[in-house]
């Protein structure tokens, strides 16, 4: 633990004295040898991961490119490469997307199966009482995409 905190506060050179050492104030290379050194001590890596792959429009060389790599792959669990001025992963975006149709799969079955329901509450209302049944808002258009009962 306090192998990172003097190494945050080495990579913080160059910020003002009085600012303290934060991810958001320090530069991808000092982002990327932070996460080295956290890694090395078996610290967390999330925040650090976080605010890396959050970063756009910047050049590493081969070594920190590898580097912020590995950091990601150890946060994440995924591959990432740096490509186009960021750290990219094809993998987190196959499985983001997946399980964004995932969600909608599962938003289209609920809808579904309230239409059923409700489909089935309009036939026993119209059973009973069809004016009723057929004026009722949510009743009349089940009936006309669905058919009457």
């Amino acid at each position: 633990m306090y192998r990172t905190f003097v190494a945050l506060a080495v990579l913080s050179v160059g910020l003002p004295a009085s600012a303290e050492t934060n991810l958001s104030d320090m530069g991808v290379s000092q982002l990327v040898q932070a996460c080295a050194l956290a890694m090395d001590d078996g610290l967390p890596i999330d925040e650090i991961a976080g605010e890396l792959v959050g970063r756009t429009g910047f050049n590493l060389g081969q070594e920190n490119a590898a580097k912020g790599e590995a950091c990601l792959k150890t946060a994440t669990g995924f591959d990432f490469e740096l490509r186009g001025g960021s750290f990219v992963s094809d993998e987190l975006e196959a499985n983001i997307q997946q399980s964004l149709e995932d969600k909608e799969r599962l938003r289209e079955m609920r809808e579904a199966h309230y239409l059923s329901l409700t489909y089935d509450i309009c036939k026993e209302k119209f059973a009973v009482d069809q004016f009723t049944a057929l004026t009722t808002p949510i009743c009349a258009e089940l009936f006309k995409v669905n058919g009457l009962p």
